[in-house]
């Protein structure tokens, strides 16, 4: 299994235009997002986590979760796509497997390799020419390709997101625009066969996208070539949970069980989608709730400073900034630590103008050891990062995390929040 590469997909840029107030240096600067409070908490109590969920898996609301399907710490879900209005099972549905499982993005995007069928092209309302999105990461890949309308079915149940936009995934797609950097070009390279974005908002760039052509993401493309275009928020690939049509969709509950310093070989878990709208998704009566802010962050304190910080499952570490632990040598895993011996840490996590302060412990191993013994899930993974605290996979360990979506509200509050 090993670490071939950093798994970081996380749309910084996404945050921007959504949010309308976090620079894009909040992801690698030491700029911080002037929502979080600017008292620096130097320690916490540390709060119980909220009770797990009693989930046997075969729920119509759940989908389940298998870690490490082709990279450490890699969560994947299956997503079936359809033609407006096709039935799961028939030939104008295809069920994908290793779908990434993001919190850190908004929208499906699956390699058009992987869809059978054809599917309307969005277009651009004044051109008519069809409409592509470059989606960069902050691990500095991306993916480009065009904008169709498809049914997006989550669930065992089935429940379905109809005539949503979604991207298909395609580097051949006209010409890839310059700042589209480093495109994922096929399903084994990318060690996925798309990525799912469950994060806090309903569409992946919002506002700014609508009024600024010269947003970076969307294109319109006549014959290969492609021009800045603003798209209006209806066109944008959008979450697919806000659309589902159970009511399930004001948000997603994701459930790992604990896992060992040692790592494992295999793990699994579930994302419940909805929060408090049946049964099975009721709201533990201990779980804390953390409010976030316009552009989608929480605080966090560490070693005595409040950075912005994001939960992100699509990260494959922990990535937070530290001049004390030593970086790997290896040239391959360079962007991870690797101290001599296991580290305990902690960081403080604060709500958008919250006095709840949660202090959440962690513990960073050496890296290599995760290369040389081919785990597939490692608890201890901990990468560098400037300026920003970004709490991946790890953090879902041996937790019940509830994401609570952008308006929409549960017995929890209103989104956009995380509680756990």
């Amino acid at each position: 299994m090993g670490i071939p590469a950093r798994v970081v997909k996380f749309c910084c840029l996404c945050l921007f235009w959504s949010g309308l107030s976090l620079s894009l240096g909040s992801c690698g600067s030491n700029s911080n997002s002037p929502a979080m409070p600017v008292i620096v908490p130097l320690d916490a109590p540390s709060i119980p986590y909220a009770s797990p969920l009693s989930i046997a898996g075969t729920e119509s609301n759940v989908m389940p979760i298998t870690v490490g399907c082709q990279l450490v710490n890699e969560p994947c879900v299956s997503v079936t796509v359809c033609q407006a209005g096709g039935l799961a099972g028939s030939n104008h549905c295809v069920t994908i497997p290793n779908i990434l499982l993001d919190t850190g993005s908004q929208g499906l995007r699956v390699f058009a390799s992987a869809v059978p069928f054809s599917l309307p092209a969005r277009t651009d309302p004044a051109s008519g020419n069809p409409l592509a999105e470059c989606q960069p990461y902050a691990d500095g890949t991306s993916d480009w390709g065009s904008l169709v309308t498809a049914d997006v079915l989550l669930g065992n149940g089935n429940d379905r997101a109809a005539n949503i936009p979604i991207q298909l995934i395609n580097s051949s797609f006209a010409t890839v625009p310059s700042n589209c950097t480093q495109p994922d070009t096929d399903p084994v390279s990318a060690k996925y066969n798309g990525v799912l974005g469950v994060g806090l908002f309903a569409v992946d760039c919002g506002d700014g996208c609508a009024t600024n052509a010269n947003n970076g993401l969307y294109f319109a493309c006549a014959g290969s070539t492609c021009h800045p275009v603003a798209v209006s928020v209806d066109h944008q690939v959008s979450n697919p949970v806000t659309s589902l049509a159970s009511g399930n969709n004001n948000g997603v509950i994701i459930q790992l069980p604990s896992v060992t310093a040692s790592g494992t070989a295999t793990l699994s878990g579930f994302m419940i989608l909805g929060v408090g709208t049946q049964a099975d998704n009721k709201p533990s009566s201990t779980a804390t709730f953390f409010q976030a802010d316009s552009s989608g962050e929480i605080g966090t304190a560490f070693a005595g400073t409040m950075y912005g910080a994001v939960i992100d499952s699509g990260s494959n570490a922990i990535y937070f900034p530290d001049t004390n632990l030593p970086q790997c040598t290896s040239s391959n895993i360079s962007q991870f630590y690797c101290p001599a011996s296991p580290t305990n840490l902690f960081g403080i996590v604060v709500g958008n103008s919250s006095s709840v302060n949660d202090k959440v412990t962690y513990q960073v191993t050496d890296a290599y050891s995760a290369l040389v013994n081919s785990v597939a899930v490692d608890p201890g993974l901990g990468g560098t990062n400037s300026g920003f605290f970004d709490w991946g996979l790890p953090f879902f360990f041996g937790k019940s995390v509830y994401m609570g979506l952008d308006g929409k509200s549960s017995s929890l509050g209103t989104g956009m929040y995380w509680a756990f």
